[in-house]
């Protein structure tokens, strides 16, 4: 994932998954920079690292918020993803 550097959004850019079955877990979100110090704007990647919490097949969805302070239209904006855990 990315977000704008040096914007707005850039420290209050946040994720959550939705997990109904409770398969995987939202871990950690990792920022790294990789921009020139002396460079103005471009953009910062936000890897997430995901845990399974047991095995099964589930589809989850995650959300990207912008803010720190969540509306329901933040809701709306989300991404499904299917994944099955094996042993």
């Amino acid at each position: 994932m990315k977000t704008c550097r040096g914007c707005a959004f850039e420290g209050s850019t946040n994720f959550e998954i939705s997990d109904s079955l409770g398969i995987i877990k939202l871990y950690d979100i990792i920022t790294e920079d990789n921009n020139p110090s002396d460079m103005d704007g471009g953009s910062i990647s936000k890897t997430l690292v995901l845990v399974p919490t047991k095995i099964g097949t589930t589809t989850f969805k995650l959300y990207k918020f912008w803010k720190q302070e969540r509306t329901a239209e933040d809701s709306v904006r989300f991404s499904s993803y299917s994944i099955e855990v094996k042993n």
